[in-house]
């Protein structure tokens, strides 16, 4: 269990450990119970460790990882359930790799592995590593510096990638910087040329800023690994109603981003959490005092959170309008796939949104005496007539 202590003056990475470490134990049990997979990869391309609050290193991605990967095997183990876990840290720089290498060596049943190098040096190897095991690539550089098109030969393997996208050191630079150079250096993330212009195009067609940079990125990622489903949760600052960054997610299952909505559930609370208490702390710096009564708002969803998800809401009907016009009949985890591509509609949601479609009367579907909602096998039927599919 993460301690929120270990994270003070940089509770965005304690709300980005909390994601991860709740999506890769998730991702890691779902997809080795069933028996379909028996080996599992984690790649981490910038692993660091960096500024550690805890002298055990329990506040790093890398200790979250091993730590988490254990706990699976185990209680897969337990369940009758062989299977093979392996995890490989890539660390540039040569004084957080020691640290890294001392780290990993604490767990010497883990399969791990630690290169020092950049990581677009290493993709072969990182390819020969995970093999034909499913595979969950987390990508947290600093800045921008990812290159989707050398990552290209991981993207295409049978797994899912986890991209930090960060937002708030990309959006100082991106459209107002006059330097060439620098312009430039934002080819990489996107993946090649031209996409300048089809962010001013979403800005031009009525998208924000914000919507608009991070949508281009995520069609660009979904078309550098043909991914079927890619999404994202934001990571707020931790004073200020701003973004500090995404987690950018893509898979082709829409098991994963069932998943991955269900972890966003309880880390929006946890965001929220440590936020308030990060400005009750700012405070009392500011004032040498804290508070007895203090008014900032007790954590819990704030009203810029509850417009997101309502127009987050809208867009997943709109989806499902979508989905309904477009085929005759379709399994309900379709619908649910493409619902849960919105940030902040969550597992409950998709099934609700799909049950009140019926009552608007533009699918229908069976259920059985015992079923109060539709199952992803559930076979769903579009009643919109045939000249508006």
């Amino acid at each position: 269990m993460l301690d929120p202590s270990w994270y003070q003056g940089r509770e965005q990475t304690f709300v980005k450990h909390f994601f991860l470490e709740r999506y890769l134990e998730r991702v890691a049990y779902v997809t080795l119970a069933g028996g379909a997979w028996s080996e599992f990869a984690y790649v981490d391309a910038f692993s660091g460790p960096w500024r550690s609050g805890d002298e055990n290193f329990r506040d790093t991605s890398v200790f979250i990882a091993l730590t988490k990967l254990e706990a699976v095997r185990q209680g897969l183990q337990k369940a009758g359930r062989d299977v093979t876990f392996r995890a490989l840290f890539v660390e540039r720089d040569q004084s957080a790799f020691q640290y890294l290498r001392r780290l990993v060596a604490r767990f010497p049943n883990s399969g791990a592995i630690t290169i020092c190098g950049e990581f677009q040096d290493h993709i072969k190897e990182a390819r020969r590593f995970i093999n034909n095991a499913f595979s969950l690539i987390f990508v947290d550089p600093t800045g921008w510096s990812v290159d989707l098109n050398a990552l290209q030969p991981l993207l295409r393997l049978r797994g899912e990638v986890i991209i930090n996208f960060m937002y708030n050191d990309i959006n100082r630079h991106l459209l107002e910087n006059p330097q060439a150079s620098v312009r430039a250096s934002f080819d990489p993330i996107f993946g090649g040329l031209s996409w300048r212009s089809e962010i001013e195009q979403r800005i031009a067609g009525g998208e924000d800023r914000e919507a608009a940079i991070l949508g281009v990125f995520c069609n660009r990622l979904r078309a550098a690994g043909s991914f079927e489903y890619v999404t994202s949760t934001r990571v707020m600052q931790p004073l200020v109603e701003r973004t500090y960054f995404y987690l950018v997610y893509a898979t082709r299952h829409w098991k994963g981003v069932e998943e991955f909505r269900s972890v966003e559930e309880k880390a929006v609370e946890a965001q929220e959490s440590v936020r308030v208490d990060a400005k009750l702390d700012a405070r009392e710096e500011r004032s040498r005092m804290r508070d007895l009564f203090p008014d900032e708002t007790p954590p819990g969803w704030t009203p810029d959170l509850h417009d997101r998800r309502k127009r987050s809401l809208d867009a997943a009907r709109k989806r499902l309008r979508e989905l309904s016009a477009k085929k005759k009949e379709f399994g309900a985890f379709e619908a649910f796939g493409c619902m849960l591509e919105q940030p902040l509609v969550f597992p409950a949601d998709a099934r609700t949104l799909l049950l009140e479609a019926r009552e608007a009367k533009w699918v229908t579907f069976d259920l059985t005496p015992r079923q109060k909602k539709p199952a992803p096998n559930t076979v769903v039927t579009s009643l919109i007539s045939d000249g508006s599919r």
